[in-house]
């Protein structure tokens, strides 16, 4: 009997774990005009999003996910960049098209300044690609941020990144078990607008040779 039962457990875990999210989510940052009473928002375009993210006016980031690992193809109209995490190294990378040069942040380490102070639950959904997504708090020395989320989609296991520390991601997954929908902070606005199981080939996780790393 207590061998029917683990092996129950063990076939129990392996189809959660099966159920984490493998494939591509595309997120789309905008900005609002935080001063609108003194900028039009012509002239925010001209003077602000032209010069950050070109024509376009905004960014996209094409997220590739695979069990602990991430990386990242973003495009603001003026330039490409790329971001990889690697879970072996606990560092990000992230760096310009055809650059040799790789800014690096250690992702074990959280900064006091943006210290996590709690999640404020609240009672506002909204339908995001058809999905009814709740909306949380995450309040930090920082300030706050909004997230829109729903557990059944796009799931991460925690333990994956139990010591990204990082923009708080480990809290985020322990407490939801999910990547975001929206995330909203200041003036910025992060969407999903796309997402695709799909099986990610290892290839798409190796980490360039830099010439040079800058940390930060």
């Amino acid at each position: 009997m207590k061998n029917i039962i683990y092996l129950t457990l063990i076939l129990f875990t392996s189809f959660a774990y099966s159920q984490n999210f493998e494939g591509q989510v595309t997120y789309k940052t905008t900005m609002e005009n935080p001063f609108p009473e003194m900028m039009t928002d012509s002239v925010f375009k001209e003077k602000v999003l032209k010069p950050a993210f070109g024509e376009q006016g905004f960014m996209l980031q094409n997220y590739f996910y695979k069990e602990n690992r991430f990386m990242s193809v973003t495009s603001t109209g003026l330039e490409n960049g790329f971001e990889l995490y690697s879970p072996e190294k606990k560092k990000v990378y992230a760096w310009k098209e055809n650059s040799t040069q790789a800014i690096v942040k250690k992702t074990n380490e959280h900064p006091e300044m943006d210290a996590f102070v709690e999640f404020v639950e609240t009672k506002e959904t909204d339908t995001i690609l058809n999905v009814l997504c709740k909306k949380v708090l995450l309040k930090s020395k920082m300030g706050t941020a909004e997230l829109w989320y729903n557990s059944e989609y796009l799931k991460i296991n925690p333990k994956d990144y139990s010591e990204f520390k990082l923009d708080h991601k480990n809290l985020i997954f322990e407490k939801y078990g999910c990547l975001p929908f929206r995330i909203k902070a200041m003036t910025f606005n992060i969407e999903v607008i796309q997402f695709k199981k799909m099986e990610v080939s290892d290839e798409k996780f190796k980490l360039p040779e830099f010439e040079s790393e800058i940390e930060q």
